[in-house]
């Protein structure tokens, strides 16, 4: 079961990324007068397509069974650089009505244009997911005040107590209860500075305590826990759920970000890196739980999917976008030889991180079939006893 939903998941949650990141490219490529030639959803050749057509634009559209990618192809412009030096040649022969469809010959502003449409329709999708949810479902709040501490934990330790509030940390103001909880995940085990308001008979007062969290798991843990009496649900207006939609978005993008960081520079572990399992993986678990959840993971996904994309490597759209920024200061194209040296690096490297993040899934799969295993061995065995 779990892995039917996991299948299930991962077919709902990842093809609308995929689809509107690549209508982006069309949509902007289409205004710039390119000529789309191709636009896919999924994976293949034409011949194991399942629905083929052309449109009045003379594009080729296809849907295939292989559902997790997808790609939209420009008259110009090819992903394998040896390919596009060959084409370069070929081009200084064509005629003008060629040209004028052909991504090449446009300018630089345009091709940047072009190549940024795709990761800032995904960063706009997670923009509007989230205004969606806000606008139908409302949002629920907690309020960053401790329902409950945990024995023995980095909390119990410094003498925090039920109905603590927290203020802030390391001087960042905190407004709700997952405010302390992205700070907790994001300070990878580092000190933190908690100032917290505590109820005293008829007053309050105000007092400051260090700790270090600790790590459970993957992730860490201070060791309190919120409580709902302290919740509060709202129903949030339109410009309510707008502000809150691109609020949130900042915050996940600057955590990414800041966990980015953390991994180049070695501070939180490699083992978190995750691939396709892990992505099936969390959303069989988001589509078992709730249309909410299946929702929040897309715009998260979408998100990630966006700013991925967006990184100066060669391949993705970021490391089109850092060549033409180099084109643009040298006032020349960069050689066709240096290019296709710098594509065979991004494709190495992305492929490497495939590779790695492939084998991480796997050995989260094992350790957690070999901990379930052992844990119903010891249920067995008490049972017997």
């Amino acid at each position: 079961m779990n892995l039917i939903l996991s299948i299930l998941g991962i077919l709902i949650v990842l093809p609308p990324i995929i689809i509107i990141h690549e209508l982006g490219h069309l949509l902007i490529a289409r205004l710039n007068g390119v000529h789309v030639e191709r636009f896919s959803i999924g994976f293949g050749s034409d011949k194991y397509a399942l629905i083929k057509w052309t449109d009045k634009y003379g594009t080729i559209w296809k849907i295939t069974p292989f559902l997790l990618g997808g790609f939209a192809t420009m008259a110009g412009q090819y992903d394998d650089p040896n390919e596009q030096a060959k084409f370069n040649k070929k081009a200084k022969k064509m005629s003008d009505k060629e040209k004028s469809g052909n991504f090449m010959f446009k300018n630089r502003l345009q091709k940047s244009s072009i190549i940024f449409a795709g990761p800032f329709a995904n960063i706009l999708f997670t923009i509007t997911i989230l205004f969606a949810l806000f606008a139908i479902s409302g949002q629920t709040q907690i309020a960053p005040i401790i329902g409950g501490v945990a024995e023995n934990s980095a909390a119990h330790k410094v003498g925090l107590k039920t109905n603590d509030k927290v203020i802030s940390i390391n001087e960042n103001k905190i407004e709700t209860f997952l405010d302390i909880i992205r700070i907790t995940e994001l300070s990878n085990g580092k000190e933190l500075n908690l100032t917290i308001e505590r109820p005293n008979e008829n007053k309050t007062e105000n007092i400051k305590v260090t700790l270090t969290p600790t790590k459970i798991g993957d992730s860490f843990k201070l060791g309190i826990y919120s409580s709902q009496k302290h919740s509060d649900f709202k129903k949030l207006s339109i410009l309510q759920s707008a502000k809150e939609s691109v609020k949130t978005t900042y915050n996940l993008t600057t955590d990414f970000f800041k966990s980015l960081y953390q991994l180049i520079t070695g501070q939180r572990s490699s083992k978190e890196v995750g691939g396709l399992i892990a992505i099936a993986d969390m959303s069989g678990k988001a589509l078992s739980s709730s249309i909410y959840s299946i929702f929040y993971l897309m715009a998260m996904l979408s998100l990630i999917v966006g700013i991925m994309n967006l990184l100066p490597i060669p391949v993705l759209d970021g490391g089109h976008l850092f060549i033409y920024g180099i084109e643009s200061i040298i006032r020349r194209d960069i050689p066709d030889k240096i290019k296709i040296k710098m594509f065979l690096g991004g494709w190495v490297l992305i492929g490497l991180l495939m590779v790695f993040a492939t084998y991480n899934d796997i050995s989260r799969l094992l350790t957690s079939n070999t901990e379930t295993h052992n844990h119903t061995k010891q249920i067995k065995d008490a049972k017997n006893k």
